[in-house]
């Protein structure tokens, strides 16, 4: 069986997307719905899953590394000098504000299989028992839907969410988009359906992680070997062809999975892909109007073809009639002619009914073309009051990004300077630690140098210490030599006098204690001047002192 098979997308901002979960999503029955095709006695046939969490965790797993490398780059930045504190905290980014704001990091998809028709027959293939039931559509519309019996819905409703899960996890794990959770819709009017959030995660042509859906849609194509285009729609025409047929064979196994084989083979209208829900309902409704448009002209068509007709008879009847006219008569009758286009009638009362007729009919038609021009018109002013004001919606968001801009404009300026400011600074804390660094080596040199003559003072400090230690000790040893010496000679000349005569004796006493009194240190002034003689009879004496036991010769002490 042919059928057709449509995924929508329309991309999201984070907040966008939430509010379409609340809102259309989830079919609350306490809640009233603009919606007013939704079935309540069907609603408890849909089903809602969890693919791979919230919105808010999905965006988290899926962005949280870029948010991380990205902060870490900037406290790299901090550590480095290049980046303030101030200008640090304020660039940090979490979940929110790196996809949130005017970014558009979600695309929300429509999964449609079929129509109404197709929906009949599949249900007649399952075997699922169902009553036709009426309702108006969004657009105004008579509409006719199946309604299935209460004693199918458990089966028809596994059978549709079996089919809707099996598709949505293939998007998962074959795009490049990251389904976080989906709705099926069993209790609309139309088709079944499934609604599902895809978290765009494809990539620039230079490798960094992507919010834009059309890098999504690219990557897609290239990991199925399906070539893209510059062309952003035919990609995405390309890419629904893909997913279409996803799920049609998700629909064919899922059947086959329960017994049933549908042979469902997808075939494509011709129409345009891509478009979104809003110009979707919107051709959906200039349809539904130029539909009733043209009901109305066929009424109309088949009003003047009944008059046509009831002309034809007249002017039979008036080609039957021989009564001669007035002017007056043939004028109206030209007239009536001349009007009505078509055959001409040959009396007065044919031709001024036949004239009351169309003059009624385009009074009727007038009134009615003036009350549509009257409601056109008004319809006209209140897009006109909707343009005004978006246009000053729109000249208050242009002053107001002009602003922006020349302020930002002044912080690049700002920023100019400081950068500049802030290479000069460098320039100059260079110089400086690189005239620090010689001062320092220059001063480690002093240092050393100083430290050497230190320890140089310390040696010849030593040296001295040791040199007075010998020089004392010599000149110890030597005034122990010295009296040692004198002594030796002492005793040498006495014992040498000894054995000469006396006044030998004395000449050489004489002249030993001369020679003495000269060199001596100890002896005094009074002693260097004493005789020889004097010091002879005075050594005489201690001589025959030290014979006579220290006597004088009249027995008094000898005094030297």
């Amino acid at each position: 069986m042919n059928v057709t098979a449509t995924t929508r997308g329309d991309r999201y901002t984070k907040e966008a997307a939430g509010q379409l979960e609340n809102n259309h999503n989830e079919h609350d029955p306490e809640r009233t719905h603009s919606n007013k095709t939704i079935q309540p006695d069907e609603t408890h046939m849909n089903e809602h899953k969890v693919i791979t969490g919230t919105l808010d965790q999905t965006l988290n797993d899926v962005w949280s590394g870029e948010i991380n490398k990205y902060n870490d780059n900037l406290k790299l930045q901090l550590e480095a000098g290049k980046l303030s504190t101030y200008n640090y905290k304020n660039r940090l980014r979490d979940i929110d504000s790196y996809t949130g704001g005017t970014k558009q990091p979600v695309m929300g998809f429509i999964g449609t299989l079929g129509n109404v028709e197709t929906t009949r027959t599949i249900m007649d293939r399952l075997n699922i028992q169902y009553e036709m039931r009426e309702y108006t559509n969004e657009f105004g519309d008579k509409a006719s839907e199946p309604h299935v019996l209460p004693e199918d819905q458990k089966r028809w409703s596994k059978f549709c969410n079996d089919s809707f899960d099996k598709y949505v996890n293939w998007i998962n794990d074959n795009t490049r988009f990251v389904v976080s959770q989906y709705w099926a819709h069993l209790d609309e009017g139309g088709a079944p359906h499934v609604h599902f959030e895809g978290v765009c995660a494809g990539h620039t042509k230079g490798g960094k992680l992507s919010q834009n859906s059309n890098n999504a849609v690219r990557e897609t194509l290239e990991d199925h070997n399906i070539k893209p285009t510059k062309d952003n729609r035919e990609n995405f025409s390309k890419f629904r062809k893909l997913t279409d047929n996803a799920l049609v064979d998700s629909f064919n196994q899922v059947a086959k999975e329960q017994g049933y084989d549908l042979h469902l083979d997808l075939i494509r209208t011709g129409r345009p892909g891509g478009q979104s829900m809003a110009d979707y309902k919107k051709t959906q409704a200039q349809k539904s109007a130029v539909g009733k448009a043209k009901q109305k002209n066929d009424a109309r068509s088949e009003l003047l073809a009944k008059q046509e007709a009831d002309l034809a008879d007249r002017k039979k009847k008036f080609q039957n009639e021989k009564k001669v006219v007035d002017n007056t008569a043939k004028s109206l009758i030209d007239l009536a002619n001349r009007k009505h286009g078509a055959e001409p009638v040959d009396n007065v009362e044919d031709a001024a009914s036949l004239i009351d007729d169309w003059v009624k009919y385009n009074h009727d038609y007038l009134v009615d073309m003036g009350k549509e021009h009257q409601r056109l018109e008004q319809k006209l002013q209140q897009q006109r009051q909707t343009y005004n004001q978006r246009k000053a919606q729109l000249s208050k968001r242009e002053a107001f990004v002009t602003s922006r801009e020349s302020e930002l404009k002044t912080i690049q300026q700002q920023l100019d300077a400081l950068t500049k400011q802030r290479k000069e600074l460098l320039k100059d804390v260079t110089a400086a630690q690189k005239q620090f660094e010689q001062e320092n080596q220059r001063y480690q040199q002093v240092r050393r140098n100083r430290e050497r003559e230190e320890q140089a003072v310390t040696n010849l400090t030593n040296q001295k210490d040791a040199l007075t230690k010998v020089v004392n000790s010599l000149q110890h040893d030597l005034t122990t030599l010295v009296k040692r010496v004198t002594t030796k000679i002492k005793d040498y000349f006495v014992s040498e006098l000894n054995k000469v005569d006396t006044v030998d004796r004395r000449n050489h006493l004489k002249a030993f204690y001369q020679g003495k009194a000269q060199n001596d240190r100890y002896y005094t002034d009074e002693a260097k001047n004493v005789s020889a003689e004097q010091l002879i009879s005075h050594e005489l004496k201690l001589q025959n002192k030290n014979d006579s036991g220290g006597k004088n010769d009249d027995g008094s002490d000898l005094e030297r």
